[in-house]
């Protein structure tokens, strides 16, 4: 069901067009006389569409929809009016109307265009807000991943790196838009054996162990660097790479190796995926009720799982060793307080009734509000990781 505000200063018009909107059974229509009016009922209530007429007294449809816009700069709005200069439809684009709709001859037509581009709007509108919470989505798990990511374009331009690549490359701000060996490199030509150009060539994943550098281009620690060719979802085209680094100075030999190898990251959700499933190490995301919503590829593993929905809607007491259980409470509340960067130490019990020990870190994700909606948890087996030091 769709909410839409008719303001119009014809009584008898608002009657038509309120029985015949509602008639459909798609619409819930609010009449009223006045822009004004309107204006002063949006501060109590919501809508999901606006129409109004342009020719009214005191406030017309085109000052009526600058005042809005400054407060609603995304609600649909339409103008529907017997005025139909060339002038008016104009300014009302440029003010920011979705559409413009002349009345005028039998009323069905034009009610049902009208209909029709509610509609239209108002599809068009969560349709971007879909796309904004995807887009939150992503920064955040941009954020909250503790190595190194960078995307390139094809020319190797760097487009997009997380806070851990700003922190690591501070030197050479800004980073956006430079070429890749530039910035981490301080070379003027692309390195010999480059990854990231083996990924755009054939479309496969590859791996280079890599010096960084510091400002005067000496060699001040390691990076194992696993690069992931970017497909366009319609014409196949490879259309840039997604770098990932580790930073391997004091342990080069990392964990696990990536499993998001071939796939083809199409929408920005199956990017959100990749970025979860390269990770060295587990992932979990659970909610505010301690719910778990998403387990990476290697947590399963860990938990001696194969499937999704083995973990899935489950708690993650479930999970971890009771003992533990006050003080993971605690540290939620903590965490949707926004205390964040710590790390835990807990006993994971898997299926088959065996634990291990881990380290946790956690961090907080957030709606489009800011408020907090659940938890990002970086598990990392320390088992392994002892091993992999006592080998090097």
């Amino acid at each position: 069901m769709i909410s839409v505000m008719y303001v119009d200063d014809e009584v008898e018009l608002l009657d038509l067009g309120k029985i015949f909107l509602e008639g459909t059974g798609n619409f819930k229509v609010d009449t009223i006389p006045s822009a004004q009016q309107a204006l002063q009922k949006l501060k109590t209530t919501t809508c999901d569409a606006v129409v109004s007429d342009y020719q009214m007294p005191k406030m017309d449809g085109i000052q009526f929809l600058t005042a809005l816009r400054k407060v609603y700069p995304k609600l649909p709005f339409i103008i529907f009016t017997g005025k139909g200069r060339e002038d008016v439809v104009i300014e009302a684009f440029d003010k920011g109307a979705d559409f413009y709709l002349q009345k005028g001859g039998a009323p069905k037509p034009q009610f049902t265009e009208l209909a029709r581009k509610i509609e239209i709007a108002v599809e068009r509108k969560r349709k971007d807000e879909t796309i904004r919470q995807n887009e939150t989505f992503l920064e955040n798990l941009f954020s909250s991943i503790q190595d190194g990511i960078s995307i390139l374009d094809k020319n190797m331009n760097i487009i997009r790196i997380n806070p851990v690549i700003q922190r690591w490359y501070a030197h050479a701000m800004p980073i956006v838009g430079k070429k890749c060996w530039e910035v981490y490199h301080g070379k003027k030509e692309r390195c010999e054996f480059c990854p990231s150009i083996k990924s755009l060539t054939t479309g496969e994943t590859a791996f280079a162990h890599v010096p960084m550098t510091n400002t005067e281009g000496k060699i001040v620690g390691w990076i194992d660097l696993y690069t992931f060719p970017l497909t366009d979802s319609v014409s196949g085209e490879i259309t840039g790479v997604i770098e990932y680094k580790r930073d391997a100075t004091r342990r080069w030999k990392v964990e696990n190796a990536l499993r998001q190898s071939e796939q083809q990251l199409k929408q920005s959700e199956a990017l959100h995926r990749s970025l979860l499933e390269i990770s060295p190490d587990g992932i979990v995301l659970f909610d505010t009720n301690a719910v778990i919503t998403f387990a990476s590829s290697l947590l399963l593993k860990m938990f001696g799982l194969t499937y999704q929905n083995e973990v899935i809607g489950t708690s993650i007491f479930d999970w971890i060793a009771p003992e533990h259980h006050k003080e993971i409470i605690e540290k939620q509340k903590k965490i949707f307080d926004g205390l964040t960067g710590s790390s835990l130490i807990y006993r994971i019990i898997r299926r088959d009734k065996s634990s291990f020990i881990v380290e946790v870190n956690e961090s907080t994700i957030y709606d489009l509000s800011g408020k907090p909606i659940g938890v990002m948890a970086n598990i990392r087996d320390i088992n392994d990781q002892q091993k992999g030091e006592k080998n090097n």
